[in-house]
């Protein structure tokens, strides 16, 4: 799967852009930004190597964080442990589907 550049979940469109310093800036692979309507992913560097399917998960690890902020489940979406579980649930889906 090629991670989107765009997508929308109710009504609200969402760009993905890879940063090439987010590790170091956010000390994050991936950032929500809600407002502003984007999903920052690490890009893969020589200062700092990601793999696609590390992008991948990372990808699906901030989706799950719009899904829950779409559904106003504010409690659910500051959980990183919980959604970075589902979010890696949907990696191994995608990743094991036949």
């Amino acid at each position: 799967m090629k991670i989107p550049s765009q997508f929308s979940l109710m009504s609200q469109d969402i760009q993905v852009k890879f940063i090439s310093d987010l590790h170091l800036k956010q000390q994050a692979l991936g950032q929500s930004l809600f407002n502003e309507g984007l999903i920052l992913i690490q890009k893969n560097t020589k200062a700092y190597p990601m793999s696609k399917d590390q992008q991948l998960q990372t990808f699906f690890h901030e989706l799950f964080h719009f899904i829950l902020y779409a559904l106003n489940e504010h409690d659910k979406n500051t959980d990183e442990r919980f959604v970075d579980l589902v979010g890696s649930m949907l990696h191994q889906f995608h990743k094991s589907k036949k």
